[in-house]
């Protein structure tokens, strides 16, 4: 039974309270008067739609709150029982509605999802109106009236928790099957790689020149700008390179020689020093013409590899 409903904040309402008590009640009034507002405001209770027009202008949230009491609904109190909802013999259902689009939706102050919800008030309200004869058409519709006529409680929540359970093991079964499937397919591919490599009896020397060249290829730029830049630190701006500043120093040392003998073996160094930084030269020369990019190969290294 509806004890109370709470409204505030939804519509045009911006705060009201309607007790309800043992036997029948009628509200009556004038085309616009609100009695629309509070069917509607029960219909958010029973879990319809919440739309954020709903809320009244001006305001952050709207709050629709309803009181049931329950001591004399078997289906409903096994319900509340089974989700650990249950408090005494009364039911209290909250659900607020922000503008941001959030809705929160309670039931004895623990959240509950909209068809948990649904489930629920079912056994707590029917709204019949001129098409409610149409739901007798419906299946689901059907099995309540049967359940509800058959006042065996226990078995269907019985029902409900077997096949509950059932479908957790067949989704847990498909798991298994699933997983038993990539297994194979996984298996599959590992054949074939090994397969692959037996055929191409590659030897280990070979695969390490495969790695270097993979390796060389990979950093062809980099090889290119840093022998570049080499070069252009050996032999680049007249002046102001590595074997012109050798060079000066050979001169420099070599007018010295006459008044100290012993420079003759640092002059025999920046010779050395000089010849091999002109053979550095010729070979990087030498060597970055035939550096090119070939990514065509790199895609053929890597997909031998």
């Amino acid at each position: 039974m509806l004890q109370s409903l709470d409204i505030r904040n939804y519509v045009l309402v911006e705060q009201c309270h309607l007790e309800l008590f043992d036997g029948m009640t009628v509200l009556t009034g004038e085309t616009g008067a609100g009695k629309s507002i509070l069917v509607d405001a029960l219909g958010l209770i029973l879990g319809a739609r919440a739309e954020q027009n709903c809320i009244r202008r001006g305001c952050e949230k709207a709050e629709i709150a309803a009181t049931f009491l329950i001591q004399n609904n078997p289906p409903a109190l096994d319900w509340l029982r089974l989700h650990d909802l249950e408090t005494e013999d009364v039911c209290i259902i909250r659900r607020v509605i922000s503008r941001e689009g959030r809705t929160r939706t309670l039931v004895n102050g623990r959240p509950v999802s909209i068809q948990e919800l649904k489930t629920l008030t079912c056994w707590l309200v029917d709204i019949q109106g001129q098409h409610a004869h149409q739901q007798l058409l419906h299946k689901d519709h059907q099995r309540l009236l049967l359940d509800a006529a058959a006042k065996q409680q226990a078995q269907i929540l019985k029902i409900k928790q077997l096949y509950s359970q059932w479908q957790t093991l067949t989704t847990e079964l498909k798991e298994l099957d699933r997983s038993d499937s990539n297994q194979l397919d996984q298996i599959e591919v590992l054949k074939y790689q090994i397969q692959e490599l037996r055929q191409s009896a590659v030897s280990t020397e070979d695969l390490n020149l495969l790695e270097q060249k993979h390796k060389r290829l990979t950093h062809q730029q980099e090889i290119l700008t840093a022998g570049h830049e080499a070069l252009e630190y050996l032999g680049g701006s007249e002046g102001n390179n590595a074997i012109d500043a050798t060079h000066d120093a050979q001169q420099l040392v070599h007018s010295l020689l006459e008044y100290e003998p012993k420079l003759q073996e640092c002059l025999n160094c920046l010779q050395s020093a000089s010849i091999q930084l002109e053979e550095a030269q010729q070979e990087l020369r030498a060597l970055l013409p035939d550096i090119e990019e070939d990514h065509s190969e790199l895609a053929q290294l890597d997909s031998q590899l």
